[in-house]
């Protein structure tokens, strides 16, 4: 059920919906409020802008610093989101900041749809062996389920899954103590080692699928190695503004919000609408980058299909070191 043969009919309408997708959240970066100061520090130190009156017009004169003062924005989950300026910050604009999310979004449904889809690890008999590896809400409710029914072989897979999803986002918290990158800092580094400690578990992966023996597989190491990529990767992303808007791995909060969301839009609330179009770019990545999955397992076989998810990790990568190298 997860591969139907004429399934390719439906490779344009996904493309154009993603593409449109990224322009809506592209969109809602440009137009996110910048005007909302909410937080008591922002507030208290934001200087007075000197203004030159003419006949008719006032022109409000805004230098580098008092404008960096004024770009905070309310948000009502975990924290201030934030809208960043094209000053002084020209190559990480928040823009390129949500688009980063949705590629990883859908490398994370990629790696999701392969291990979910069957295609990484069979069993001795040839049958396909499936687990989600890129949230574990279904992992709780399964350990559980299998502790009372005595099925500990099952308890174990689930729970490893559990604390290796949790371990990769302990990492990235080693590596990059801070709750939300300060890009209007000067001094701020795009922190993106984080990318190779992911890319370095998927190609581990990789690796020990094509040089173990057919049926040979452990289960268990594939799905805990995957698990922690995306814990990496979500614990990351979830940094680079302020707030969680950016959570690439799993979809249960994302989904709640957006319902949350366009509730609070319906009742003439709209101080989180412009989130809608991220969270919905977000989710609709992660889910076309599961349906691409079918398309490349059914060509090039799941394993070499990991080595996609390693090169958009080193691209990225680059991407920020790039950042890095202009600062």
């Amino acid at each position: 059920t997860f591969y139907p043969s004429n399934i390719g009919s439906m490779r344009p309408v996904l493309v154009f919906t993603v593409f449109l997708l990224f322009q809506a959240a592209a969109c809602s970066a440009r137009r996110a409020p910048t005007s909302d100061i909410s937080t008591p520090m922002a507030t208290a130190t934001t200087p007075q802008l000197p203004t030159t009156t003419t006949a008719s017009t006032t022109t409000t004169l805004i230098n580098k610093s008092s404008a960096s003062s004024l770009n905070s924005i309310a948000s009502s989950r975990g924290g201030d989101a934030q809208a960043f300026t094209k000053e002084p910050i020209a190559l990480m604009s928040r823009t390129a900041l949500i688009r980063t999310g949705c590629l990883l979004a859908a490398n994370s449904g990629f790696m999701n749809g392969l291990a979910l889809g069957g295609k990484l690890v069979t069993s001795e008999d040839g049958g396909a062996v499936k687990q989600a590896v890129a949230a574990v809400t279904g992992a709780w409710t399964t350990s559980a389920l299998a502790t009372s029914t005595k099925s500990y072989g099952v308890m174990k897979t689930q729970m490893s899954i559990m604390a290796s999803y949790f371990g990769g986002s302990m990492i990235n918290g080693l590596m990059n103590p801070t709750a939300a990158v300060d890009w209007d800092s000067p001094s701020t580094k795009a922190p993106a080692s984080a990318l190779l400690v992911s890319a370095a578990f998927v190609l581990a992966t990789q690796e020990y699928i094509s040089r173990s023996a057919a049926g040979s597989v452990s289960p268990l190491i594939v799905w805990c190695l995957l698990a922690l990529a995306n814990g990496v990767q979500n614990s990351w992303t979830s940094m680079l503004i302020q707030g969680n808007v950016l959570r690439t791995a799993h979809f249960s909060g994302c989904t709640s919000d957006m319902g949350s969301f366009a509730g609070q839009t319906i009742r003439g609330c709209n101080q989180n609408a412009w989130k809608l179009p991220i969270f919905a770019a977000l989710a609709a990545s992660f889910w076309s980058g599961s349906a691409v999955s079918v398309f490349c397992a059914e060509k090039y076989g799941g394993a070499n299909c990991l080595g996609i998810s390693v090169g958009l990790y080193l691209a990225i990568y680059a991407f920020f070191t790039s950042f890095n190298s202009q600062r």
